[in-house]
């Protein structure tokens, strides 16, 4: 909609105005943060990375649900090419959200993905993030050892399998058996929410949760 200033030091002025979305709220951000039980909206920024051949990524969605659909505002497209202005964060951005992501139930396991992806800017929710202004993980010199059990996973379903058709049990009895380090499998991305642990990478924490079943961490 058009709207034109009627009093004041702008009056005549000619505005673009959005229509008001009831329940705004916040899905996920173009540096990986998401609200994880904003299904759909994480599926949908996966499907846009599929679609495009791996080329761009949508993100940064958010707006409201009206009825069966969906409003979005103000939302972000990274591409390879970097071409759709400051909060594009390019391949670095994409490779970032992808390595932040966990399939939902609408995702295909069909859909293109990005094996390996590296975590490279710090995941935050509070404002749309420029490259300028991306920051790495905060890094930390001090391990601390936390048994498996001790973490919460962020899904209520799991798929059964990696990226590279190894399923979950497979890849334990691999490591149980010593046919496969532990040191081999990539650390287990975890955040603190209210005391409490919680996984991002699910598949990953079941593994060892099984492990740690059998006595074997």
């Amino acid at each position: 909609n058009v709207w034109e200033q009627s009093s004041g030091r702008l009056t005549g002025q000619k505005m673009l105005r959005e229509p008001y979305i009831d329940g705004f709220r916040k899905f996920n951000s173009n540096s990986g943060a998401v609200d994880l039980t904003a299904t759909v909206a994480q599926a949908l920024s996966h499907f846009s990375y599929h679609a495009s051949d791996g080329n761009e990524l949508l993100c940064d969605l958010q707006g409201g649900r009206v009825d069966q659909s969906y409003v979005l505002s103000d939302v972000v497209i990274m591409s390879k090419s970097k071409k759709y202005g400051n909060t594009d964060l390019g391949v670095t951005g994409i490779e970032n959200w992808l390595s932040c992501h966990c399939c939902t139930q609408f995702c295909s396991p069909d859909w293109k993905t990005w094996s390996g992806a590296r975590r490279l800017i710090q995941p935050v929710f509070s404002s749309t993030t420029t490259l300028d202004a991306a920051t790495a993980p905060p890094t930390s010199n001090k391990l601390v050892r936390v048994r498996p059990s001790a973490i919460n996973f962020t899904q209520d379903t799991i798929k059964d399998r990696f990226q590279d058709g190894h399923t979950l049990l497979q890849t334990a009895l691999q490591i149980a058996r010593e046919e496969v380090s532990k040191r081999d499998i990539r650390m287990i991305n975890v955040v603190r929410l209210d005391g409490r642990l919680f996984a991002l990478d699910n598949r990953r924490l079941a593994v060892f949760r099984l492990l740690e079943i059998c006595g074997r961490v």
